[in-house]
């Protein structure tokens, strides 16, 4: 199904504040190019389209005849809710305008933000979207240049993370997708999608280490900076969020002159604030590296340095309270040539469901498979307009009710169907 861009023709009378990334912080609203009018429908009573474009244009004075400023707007609709039944195979169309060569689609309680690649030297671009369907790009100067990104919903809004090419590192922070405010936070890792994790509770971002630390925030501006339980020596390597609480998970530092992690590691927080070391099965050379949690369980993902080059291990846990290896991988790991041992694919979670995708070896077509609790899998049958999917063009993004996918060449959403 392709989508509709809706643009909407109103009078707006708005003062919005402007401003760039500085030492003090500082608020950038989005202001397109103006669109021709295509008229004024009434929006709905009760689901109204969301600002995309604010004017900031003074008013008309009372003597003046009265004038339309194009406005572009989201495509009215409601957020979709989250779809709770099992998944059997998604149903591919192409996105008219959707996000293109996405690095990461975050879902907040607003809809939906996309994000391009960053490239370190162009603004980084950026989308917008209610139910995952119709899309729209927000105005190039929305964010600065990025030379790599996070994203995260932070309770009723959305934060993104941004490193410069210099090292400078910003959290920007939107209650509605449009208007965005930046605060430095300058010992905030943003180096893996793992480390910024965030739900209607709050947001959870790893901090530069050791020793071990985690900073949380309640509403995106106020931060507040917590150590770890355990050894100093012990390092975070990722976060996940639970519909009710946290995880974390990372390795106990290293011995042998700095070759091989000692072990896997874990901590749980109810809150966000408070932490606790986790039970994590002994498996000395191993360590965590990722963790994605589904609606009655989580997987993480660990790698052993020092033996088999790439050689890894596939865990889960019920709650994040304990961990254990498990043989419920369901892409398994590649078996011969390079990186024998290492894991077929990757994983992601949104709190409700898991999906792991990969190729289970060279040459053959990418597989995609989802989970309520990292133990029982179901793969995903493809259909529709499904070709680049299928031939592992595109990068998946769970959404609430399917997949996104998006790649160089145009994204897809994928319907989710049930039985």
């Amino acid at each position: 199904m392709r989508a509709r861009l809706v643009v909407l023709s109103v009078v707006v009378t708005m003062v919005a504040a402007c401003g760039t990334v500085s030492s003090t912080g500082g608020s950038r609203a989005a202001t397109p190019s103006p669109l021709p009018s295509t008229g004024s429908p009434a929006p709905s009573p009760t689901v109204g389209p969301s600002i995309v474009g604010r004017s900031t244009a003074p008013a008309p004075s009372p003597s003046a005849s009265p004038s339309a400023t194009p406005i572009l707007l989201l495509p009215s609709g409601s957020v979709p809710p989250i779809s709770t039944a099992p998944w059997t195979g998604l149903r591919l169309g192409p996105l008219k305008g959707g996000p293109v060569s996405a690095s990461s689609v975050v879902a907040w309680s607003g809809g939906y933000l996309a994000l391009g690649q960053p490239t370190g030297i162009s603004p980084l671009p950026a989308w917008v979207s209610r139910n995952g369907r119709s899309w729209v790009q927000l105005p190039t100067d929305t964010f600065p240049a990025a030379s790599s990104t996070l994203a995260a919903p932070c309770a009723d809004g959305i934060v993104v993370a941004i490193e410069s090419a210099t090292g400078d590192r910003t959290i920007w922070r939107s209650t509605d997708g449009v208007t965005w405010t930046s605060s430095p936070l300058s010992q905030m890792r943003v180096a893996r999608d793992s480390d910024l994790a965030g739900s209607p509770r709050g947001t959870v971002a790893v901090l530069d280490g050791p020793p071990p630390r985690l900073s949380f925030t309640r509403d995106g501006a106020a931060w507040r900076t917590m150590s770890l339980p355990g050894s100093p020596a012990l390092r975070v390597q990722g976060v996940a969020a639970l519909a009710d609480g946290f995880v974390a998970v990372g390795d106990a530092g290293a011995n042998d002159a700095g070759r091989t992690p000692e072990s896997p590691v874990a901590w749980w927080s109810a809150d966000g604030v408070h932490w606790n070391l986790a039970a994590v099965q002994a498996h000395p050379g191993d360590g965590f590296y990722s963790a994605q949690a589904g609606r009655s369980g989580l997987v993480a993902s660990s790698t052993t340095v020092g033996a088999v080059p790439g050689l890894g291990s596939f865990w889960t846990s019920p709650d994040g309270r304990s961990w254990k290896v498990s043989a419920a991988d369901p892409l398994d790991v590649f078996g011969e040539g390079e990186g024998m041992g290492s894991a077929a694919g990757d994983f992601s979670g949104d709190g409700t469901r898991l999906l792991g995708y990969g190729t289970r070896a060279a040459g053959g077509p990418p597989e995609y498979w989802v989970s309520f609790d990292a133990n029982h899998w179901t793969r995903l049958a493809l259909t529709g307009d499904s070709a680049a999917a299928a031939a592992g063009q595109t990068a998946p993004f769970l959404l609430r009710d399917g997949v996104l996918f998006s790649g160089e060449h145009g994204s897809w959403f994928g319907t989710a169907s049930h039985g």
